[in-house]
């Protein structure tokens, strides 16, 4: 990979920001450290390109909600409660089923404790589409649970593509050198060689941490690069109120 994506070593704070995602600090936006009990993350899907996102399936899975989308529900005592428009709900349920006829047909063919374990996350997928369609909350909750939706989607798919295409190719030795990263993938860091040689073999975008010292004399480096700048899609701001006010999510972690 030329590029070289921005990756923190310092304690960093953890909340959903002004979209609901959660920034840099994203799995679902930007490529983190690799974690075995979360091996299918770097397989998760990149945000398609402006020219490619109008004839994507899954563009609902980058979509952030506006006011325009919100309709209040009359008659609340406490608060402004309203709901989505049927017309903004539409897409996100496309999604789902589109993702439950997936892991159905994976389940049919595969089954084993992934295909249970996606089977739970696609529970919560569906109770979370039924809270949209059918439960009135203020429009930050609204938009937290969009993104909560679309994360777990992004999960379900990208367990299915990791386990039907990339585990096999990362135990397969058979093309005898590693295969060109798939840059729809978001990829992952790592200061772990065998996991690197593993995502070379799979296809995905990996990239190795390592301290200069530690760089044998004979390496030939070929360039000396740069960071590549974040993609200006990823919101840290946080969110604000009506009157401009900052009302940020609740802190999650902080931490490395």
């Amino acid at each position: 990979m030329r590029s070289v994506p921005l990756c923190y070593f310092d304690p960093q704070v953890l909340r959903a920001r002004a979209d609901g995602r959660f920034g840099l600090e994203d799995c679902w936006q930007h490529p983190q450290m690799w974690v075995d009990k979360y091996s299918w993350a770097p397989a998760i899907m990149q945000k398609p390109s402006t020219a490619d996102m109008a004839e994507h399936p899954f563009r609902a899975l980058w979509w952030t909600p506006k006011t325009a989308d919100y309709i209040i529900m009359q008659g609340s005592v406490f608060a402004d409660f309203g709901k989505l428009s049927q017309d903004a709900v539409r897409p996100l349920k496309g999604v789902q089923h589109i993702v439950s006829e997936r892991l159905r047909n994976y389940e049919e063919q595969q089954g084993g404790s992934a295909a249970r374990t996606m089977r739970f996350f696609e529970a919560s997928l569906r109770s979370t589409c039924t809270r949209l369609h059918d439960c009135p909350m203020t429009f930050r909750d609204v938009v937290a649970q969009v993104a909560e939706y679309q994360r777990i989607a992004l999960d379900i798919l990208a367990m299915i593509d990791y386990m039907e295409i990339f585990h096999h190719r990362s135990i397969d030795q058979s093309l005898g050198h590693a295969r060109p990263a798939d840059r729809t993938r978001i990829g992952c860091f790592t200061s772990n060689l065998e996991v690197v040689e593993r995502l070379f073999l799979a296809g995905l975008p990996v990239w190795l941490i390592r301290h200069d010292y530690s760089i044998p004399p004979t390496i030939k480096i070929q360039i000396i690069t740069v960071y590549t700048p974040p993609s200006q899609d990823i919101v840290v701001a946080d969110w604000q109120d009506s009157n401009g006010q900052n009302r940020p999510f609740r802190l999650l972690h902080f931490g490395t």
